[in-house]
């Protein structure tokens, strides 16, 4: 039964989603379209099967009576059924009556879209049909029939259900059990309060699983008012962990005025292990009356409990829990500890910025520390000036503290500041600590380009460790103002200057920075770094983002400009890794140099090995590597390429 009710739901599913992923929506579709147009093309012999799909979804919008007919002819077509039904749903009038006959004479996942259609329309004239499907050995039919009851959701119908639940058994019983509880809420929806607790009592009053149960008291209480509260009353009190659940989840569902008097009194007098529970649900209903319970558990040592007060002050606390909550992160227990720290890194109250800055002003020893964290996983700007201050502290581990913090907090004065105690630092631990920082809080510049510029501008006034890392922080920001202050660092007559900025280059991580290059090697500009400029370019060509076209170029230009072998060479990889006709008629020019033409061997094997639609190109690649190589692997590789492609 299982089975079969799946594969008629994908059915539909697939069908709906095979027109909403393909084609726009119904509304966006159907705008100023014809219906005699539609009818007409699902009429067509000619229309392909997408055309009479999208038919029928515009006709689910702008389709009236005219439609029916022509889509009433579809419901038994294996193809088409699913898509006339989803055309069918939405209208007025006759559709019903072309749906109700259809199920009379479909078969299999065809008649169990019927059911779904009619119970989806909420068409009352099915109902007869429907019971008698109910009663079917056939265990989908009936299963579908018993949801299009619900769904229909009348008196009649959810009568119907009560009646068969009587002498249902094993899986009959419980999709009508399933179905009764979706019926319940369809009549609570439309208005229908007591019949609706009348459904809801006979789940209770039947022998059922416990989650049918559960089911309707929540509906009951949610439904049948003051006797609603009674019975939440005493599923909350009682023994079982399942109805004190469904108590609690009903919760939502009262009145606070009532509820919350209620919740606070069970809270008092329940059991530790159900306090917590009790708390959330109160925090659902009165955020004010359970932050209050839970700054008292928070002074007790029931972890489970402390656990569920700190979730309840995420949503409710105040600045003034900030004391309270520094006691609690100490916690030796790892769960209470965690939830602390999240409420402290989180809690977006009134005041919480303030007041923890000023709680930083005045901390002392791991306290202090503990802030100093908090506030820079909050980013904290409030915290910053305290923070900077902390720089010049004579405790080692302070200032690590505030030097991570500021490099989260990122504004630019805290950039500053970290520059001016790296340049003061002497311990390397401490440098490093500084550098991370420093990294942190140039990714999270807002504008990379201002960024940019004020680095640049520190330039003519730094030196040693400091001049070094300004040019390593142009490459992390990057852009076209941090790649121009390089550019002019590498054409400087200080050859300190060049040295940084070529090295810089070998980082960057944008190819913009290309031609750039290109044009400072053909200009002979920093003639000291030549090689280092060119690898950075082919640099380009290896590792980012760049067309395959460019790269090509890129090749070609570094062959060009090469002095060396070795630079030949990382050409070569990079050929290889980029298989293709151009890529292997570069390698294969490049095998006549005898320097070179190993690493030009290797290239074309790589290149082969992923790459053959030119069957003669690599057979004569292969051919040259298989006479010229000296490394046997190699040359067995070769072989094993010209094996393949013949």
């Amino acid at each position: 039964m299982k089975t079969t009710k799946r594969i008629m739901g994908w059915a539909c599913l697939s069908a709906i989603a095979c027109l909403a992923a393909a084609l726009p929506s119904p509304a966006q579709q159907a705008g100023g379209v014809d219906s005699a147009a539609l009818i007409a093309v699902l009429q067509s012999a000619d229309a392909s099967l997408h055309d009479k799909a999208l038919a029928c979804k515009q006709l689910a919008v702008v389709g009236d009576d005219s439609a029916v007919p022509v889509l009433a002819s579809l419901l038994g077509d294996e193809k088409l059924s699913h898509y006339a039904r989803f055309a069918l749903e939405p209208m007025p009038g006759k559709a019903g009556a072309a749906l109700r006959e259809a199920l009379n004479t479909v078969q299999g996942t065809l008649k169990l879209g019927m059911i779904n259609s009619l119970g989806a329309r909420r068409d009352a004239e099915a109902i007869p049909a429907l019971k008698e499907l109910l009663a079917s050995d056939d265990l989908a039919l009936a299963d579908a029939a018993a949801s299009a009851l619900a769904r229909i959701g009348t008196p009649d119908s959810v009568a119907i259900l009560i009646e068969s639940m009587s002498s249902a058994q094993g899986d009959r019983a419980n999709f009508i059990a399933d179905a009764l509880v979706i019926g319940a809420d369809v009549l609570r929806r439309d208005g229908n309060q007591a019949q609706a607790v009348a459904v809801y009592r006979a789940i209770r009053g039947a022998k059922l699983p416990v989650r049918y149960v559960i089911a309707s008291v929540r509906g009951e209480i949610a439904t049948a008012g003051d006797e609603g509260l009674a019975l939440w009353e005493e599923a909350a009190g009682s023994a079982d962990d399942a109805m004190f659940a469904a108590a609690m989840g009903a919760s939502r569902d009262l009145d606070p005025a009532k509820v919350v008097p209620r919740l606070t009194q069970l809270y008092t007098a329940a059991p530790a292990e159900r306090r917590g529970v009790i708390l959330l649900a109160l925090a659902d209903r009165s955020g004010e009356a359970a932050a209050e319970l839970a700054r008292q558990a928070l002074k007790g040592n029931d972890a489970d409990l402390q656990v569920a007060a700190l979730r309840v002050l995420a949503k409710h606390g105040a600045a003034q829990d900030l004391d309270l909550l520094g006691q609690v992160v100490g916690s030796d227990n790892p769960d209470v500890r965690a939830a602390a720290q999240a409420v402290l890194d989180t809690l977006d109250a009134p005041g919480i910025g303030e007041t923890l800055a000023e709680r930083l002003r005045t901390a002392q020893g791991g306290d202090w520390l503990a802030l100093a964290a908090t506030a820079g996983r909050r980013r904290l700007a409030a915290a910053a000036p305290v923070l900077r201050e902390a720089l010049e502290s004579s405790d080692a581990a302070r200032r690590s503290a505030a030097i991570t913090a500021l490099g989260a907090i990122a504004q630019w004065d805290d950039v500053i500041a970290l520059l001016s105690r790296l340049e003061k630092a002497s311990a390397d631990a401490e440098k490093d600590v500084i550098r991370e920082a420093l990294r942190t809080a140039l990714r999270r510049q807002p504008d990379a380009d201002a960024a940019a510029a004020r680095l640049a501008e520190m330039i003519a006034g730094s030196k040693g460790e400091t001049r070094a890392f300004i040019f390593e922080m142009l490459t992390i920001v990057g852009g076209k103002v941090a790649l121009e202050a390089v550019l002019q660092a590498a054409q400087a007559n200080d050859p300190d200057l060049q040295d940084l900025a070529t090295a810089a280059f070998g980082n960057w991580m944008t190819p913009d920075a290309a031609q750039p290059l290109v044009d400072m090697i053909e200009s002979g500009k920093a003639e000291r770094f030549q090689v280092r400029m060119l690898r950075a370019y082919i640099r380009i060509a290896r590792q980012l983002n760049v067309s395959a076209e460019e790269r090509l170029a890129m090749c070609r230009k570094a062959l060009e400009l090469a002095r060396r072998d070795a630079e030949r060479e990382l050409v070569m990889e990079v050929l290889g890794r980029n298989p293709g006709p151009a890529s292997l008629q570069m390698v294969m020019e490049e095998m006549g140099r005898p320097a070179t033409a190993e690493a030009a061997y290797a290239a074309a094997v790589a290149i082969g090995e992923k790459w053959s639609a030119n069957r003669n190109l690599v057979r004569q690649a292969m051919e040259r590597v298989i006479a010229g190589t000296k490394d046997a692997q190699l040359k067995a590789r070769a072989e094993a390429v010209l094996n393949r492609i013949r």
